[in-house]
């Protein structure tokens, strides 16, 4: 039997090779679509794919990517934040057959509809500090305050600064560090989300 474990262990470093994952990977910070190259995953992996959407005043803006995933925190969520005139979208999709991270996010409907909670408000470029712009009304499942002042650097070498308060849904401050498709936080000057508070009647 003792002779047989070497002979089982090479079989098993196949059958979990030829097993891995395949997935598409892909990131394109202006676009809401990109063109994937196949890659093999480490085991335990999903594939996935992000869709950022934000509207500044009357632009919209997109980044997209996919690639393999070790999250499951990640997985099929949609982080919605409202800062002054910044409204972002994030949406993340899961799967786990061969490419099939490959098809065209569709952007869920969201819930416009005020939940009765309140939230601090301001939005600033190029300074970690932003004006009081009062308070803003949560709108569906955006039940946090999100306070944020940091330094991103997108997948285009683009650095921006950015300072903004305002609504966001429940762990976003968990998700989004972990799910920007296509930007990283270089510096965070204050980042934290605190329960959004009621209208007293």
């Amino acid at each position: 039997m003792t002779n047989l474990l070497p002979l089982l262990c090479i079989l098993c470093a196949f059958y979990t090779t030829g097993t891995s994952l395949q997935c598409q990977e892909c990131t394109d910070p202006a676009q809401d679509n990109c063109k994937g190259i196949t890659r093999k995953c480490p085991p335990g992996s999903s594939c996935i794919q992000t869709l950022e959407v934000t509207r500044l005043g009357n632009a919209t803006l997109h980044a997209f990517r996919r690639s393999c995933n070790d999250d499951p925190d990640i997985c099929n969520v949609h982080v919605s934040l409202v800062g002054g005139p910044q409204e972002t979208h994030i949406m993340t999709e899961c799967c786990s057959s061969d490419n099939c991270n490959k098809c065209k996010s569709k952007v869920p409907a969201y819930n416009t509809t005020w939940n009765g909670l309140l939230c601090p408000v301001c939005f600033a470029l190029d300074t970690y500090e932003c004006k009081s712009l009062g308070y803003i009304k949560c709108r569906g499942e955006q039940t946090e305050c999100l306070d944020f002042a940091a330094t991103l650097v997108k997948t285009d070498s683009t650095v921006l600064k950015l300072s903004l308060m305002g609504c966001i849904t429940a762990r976003g401050c968990e998700i989004i560090p972990k799910a920007l498709p296509a930007a990283k936080v270089i510096e965070a000057n204050r980042f934290s989300c605190d329960p959004a508070k009621p209208v007293i009647q």
